[in-house]
């Protein structure tokens, strides 16, 4: 394999160095604000933020004096700030990831019930009239709950967060890899420079790199439980996987890529599409052109891909079809939401494209165009499959892949050290592309256009704390499965219960007008639950009965004449939006339900 396991070890040394020393700093800005309050924490915390920073690059300007190299002294200037950003989002993801319940986004709820079913021996895919099933393949809650398993957490939300975290970390450091592989096949001719790179190089590049895999424009919910951490560190697998071996045609890496597509459908089920990238690259851009891998390849990954969704039907049977496949092929991709979402992510297409133009070049620049078609079709492909919502966040990959091509482009024109042996003509020509990528960065970072820049600020108010006790204090005295809370598994995680009849899995089939909602209804209209727990109810954003829906799923109607409204718990106060243009998805006001006693039915009102 090109460059040997100890290469690939050597490259991923300088990012955990660096995450640890965020994670230090972050742990720093905690003790500010415990120790100062809020008003005096931000302050210092900006204080602290700034000397990160700066302090790198001003110890070796004042250390080197005439002898500075503006090369280096960019590089420590890039690796200080990078760090002290990833300090401040780790800072602030930190009130999300130790926020002890599962409502700060619309799949937790699912993906935390999956792992209670999973520790239950409840089947992870049942009758569309139990509400109770997931839209995506389990892949990401199994390898959650078991890693939160074996460090002794296995029922904690924050150590499931804790994972995802640890998936981003795992992507950077691949993604790391594949940066180092670009740089390398751009050099391959005949006078490759350099394979090195300092430490500060190291730092600025895996910073650059995690702060675009944790971007608020597609990525924005890269810790929160949905299935989106562990998809987008595949997807930069199997996309460093295909430089490699676009560097080196070795079979053994031809041999993991086989895997890429049905590991990733266990993940996601987009990630199928995996083999068709893989596929492309052989058919057209392999070289020598080879179609016999091609056919090899196209039938040894379908008979692998087709033979995880065999198994899977043969635990799950036509329940796994219908939620997995059934469900989301209703939800039409609408193209001015794609549209929208190509305009959206534009500071990654500019960053992509001056990548791709600063690295495609020498003896090997049909083979690295072939890689960069291969990530722009990756993201054309995710503008189009994400029309189907208004969320980004199926752009998420194909962006960090566009910000690896950058920062290739970064390191092969922006040398640590100043040539001092080169030509006019070739120190004029860099220094014009130095300047353009130096300019670049610095506008994207000004603008806000990859939304990486966060400051080191606390992100959720502690109303929140009172709005989960509120919600708590409604169970009391109550056998779990009697009250029926329309997003959140926490308090049923601890309990062990399946719950039936949840916001999510019934808003996914009414939007389209396709699940049957008649075991919801009968089991409401014969006062199965003894209370409800619902956000939105009484307005058009009801998420049992929502204005939007091609026809009302009568769950409204039959609401207001068998339970009524006994109390309300307020929505959370103070919310700060920092870095997602919205509040997190549950902090709205609850509608506490209890059933009419005095009223009976009619076959009417059935």
């Amino acid at each position: 394999m090109a460059g040997g396991f100890a290469e690939w070890v050597r490259a991923v040394r300088p990012g955990l160095a660096t995450f640890v020393a965020a994670v230090a700093l972050a742990a720093a800005f905690h003790a500010l604000h415990a120790a100062l309050g809020n008003s005096g924490g931000r302050q210092a915390s900006r204080a602290v933020f700034a000397l990160a920073a700066l302090v790198p690059c001003a110890l070796y300007v004042l250390r080197a004096r005439h002898a500075t190299q503006p090369g280096h002294a960019g590089w420590l200037l890039l690796a200080g700030t990078s760090t002290a950003l990833v300090s401040s989002y780790l800072f602030g993801a930190s009130f999300y990831i130790f926020y002890p319940a599962d409502f700060l986004m619309w799949s937790e709820t699912d993906f935390v019930n999956d792992i209670l079913k999973f520790r239950t021996g409840h089947p992870l895919f049942s009758a569309e009239v139990n509400n109770e099933s997931y839209t995506y393949t389990p892949g990401s809650q199994i390898l959650t709950y078991f890693l939160a398993s074996i460090t002794g957490h296995a029922t904690s939300l924050p150590a499931y967060r804790c994972v995802q975290i640890l998936y981003t970390l795992l992507a950077v450091l691949v993604a790391t890899r594949g940066v180092h592989s670009l740089v390398a096949i751009s050099r391959e001719d005949g006078n490759p420079g350099p394979t090195r790179y300092s430490m500060a190089q190291e730092v600025a590049l895996f910073g650059l790199l995690f702060l675009v895999a944790t971007n608020g424009v597609t990525n924005p919910f890269i810790h929160n439980l949905h299935n989106d951490a562990l998809a987008q560190c595949v997807s930069l697998l199997g996309y460093t996987l295909l430089i490699e071996y676009g560097r080196s045609r070795d079979r053994r890496i031809l041999i993991a890529l086989l895997f890429v597509p049905a590991v990733g459908f266990l993940v996601k089920q987009n990630l199928a599409l995996w083999g068709g990238y893989i596929g492309l690259y052989l058919l057209l851009f392999d070289q020598p052109r080879s179609p016999s891998r091609f056919a090899a390849y196209a039938a040894a990954s379908s008979v692998l891909l087709g033979s995880v969704i065999g198994l899977c039907y043969l635990q799950w049977g036509d329940d796994f079809v219908y939620w997995v496949f059934y469900v989301l092929s209703q939800h039409k991709v609408v193209p001015v939401q794609s549209f929208q979402h190509l305009v959206a992510s534009r500071g990654y297409l500019v960053v992509g494209l001056v990548g791709a133009l600063a690295t495609i070049r020498g003896p090997r620049a049909s083979r690295l165009f072939g890689l960069w078609a291969i990530g722009a079709l990756i993201l054309l492909i995710a503008a189009w499959t994400g029309g189907i919502n208004f969320m980004r966040h199926h752009l998420g990959p194909p962006s960090t892949i566009a910000a690896m091509w950058f920062a290739a482009g970064m390191l092969r024109f922006w040398p640590d050290v100043d040539a001092n042996r080169e030509t006019a003509e070739v120190i004029s020509r860099k220094t014009v592309l130095r300047f353009v990528l130096a300019s670049l960065v610095a506008a994207l970072l000004a603008s806000g256009g990859l939304e990486i820049l966060r400051r080191p600020l606390p992100t959720l108010p502690d109303d929140a704390y009172r709005y989960l006790a509120d919600i708590e204090a409604e169970f009391e005295g109550h056998p779990p499965e009697n009250v029926l809370l329309d997003l959140g598994s926490f308090i049923y995680l601890r309990s062990g219960t399946v719950m039936r009849d949840r916001a999510s899995p019934i808003g996914e089939r009414g939007s389209t007008d396709t699940g049957d909602l008649s075991g919801v209804l009968q089991r409401l209209d014969e006062h199965h639950y003894s209370k409800l727990l619902m956000r939105n109810y009484g307005n058009r954003n009801f998420w049992y009965d929502h204005h939007s829906w091609p026809k009302s799923s009568g769950i409204q109607r039959l609401l207001e004449k068998r339970y009524q409204v006994v109390r309300r718990i307020p929505a959370v106060s103070g919310q700060e939006i920092l870095w997602t243009r919205v509040a997190p998805y549950g902090f709205s006001e609850i509608a506490v339900l209890e059933p009419k006693r005095s009223t009976t039915s009619t076959p009417n009102e059935k």
